[in-house]
């Protein structure tokens, strides 16, 4: 038999903070869906928010007025806004490690920790390894860790990993030719 869902589905209008209320918390969507309805599945422990696919999804939350904030749905609004991330509800909600990169190096350049915000949701790159990366650039300079260091270090990376990956395909297909060449040799 198919699996049985334990949610309760509706549909919930998108405010000009960018959030939904459901059973008086507010979870947040991208920015983009602000004044639009979505369906919401609510599950015991999450929240899943959909406009045809997935958009968002949350830890639920119990209680009065309480809020579950992502920082990556208001990067549009911090682009054209940067000077409110700093007392915002959306750094306070952040991970712990995007809160120290951004007060450990970014708060006299707040435009360049959003580009970066936008560069790691973008990607899909893991915080740790953003972290991992400032900290091989405070070996080199503590004093200058900018997003272009940060954005090449990360590429570098990458780039090492698909050439691991190519060079092993080349081997593999020498190998294979070579095999093909003796069961010819034999006939």
């Amino acid at each position: 038999p198919p699996k049985y869902e334990f949610a309760i589905v509706k549909e919930a209008y998108v405010d000009k903070y960018s959030t939904i209320t459901l059973n008086n918390c507010r979870y947040s969507v991208p920015a983009e869906y602000t004044n639009k309805w979505l369906k919401v599945k609510i599950y015991p422990e999450k929240i899943i928010i959909y406009d045809e696919k997935p958009i968002a999804e949350h830890t639920r939350v119990y209680g009065i007025n309480k809020w579950q904030i992502k920082i990556e749905h208001y990067l549009s609004i911090l682009k054209r806004k940067p000077g409110a991330l700093h007392n915002s509800l959306v750094l306070h909600q952040a991970p712990k490690e995007l809160k120290e990169i951004y007060h450990r190096y970014f708060t006299t350049n707040v435009k360049e920790f959003i580009m970066l915000l936008e560069y790691i949701y973008e990607n899909s790159i893991k915080i740790n390894k953003i972290k991992n990366i400032i900290d091989e650039l405070e070996k080199i300079s503590p004093k200058d860790i900018s997003l272009a260091k940060i954005k090449i270090l990360s590429e570098k990376e990458e780039n090492k990993k698909e050439k691991i990956k190519y060079e092993g395909a080349i081997e593999q297909y020498s190998r294979n030719q070579i095999e093909y060449l003796k069961e010819l040799i034999k006939l």
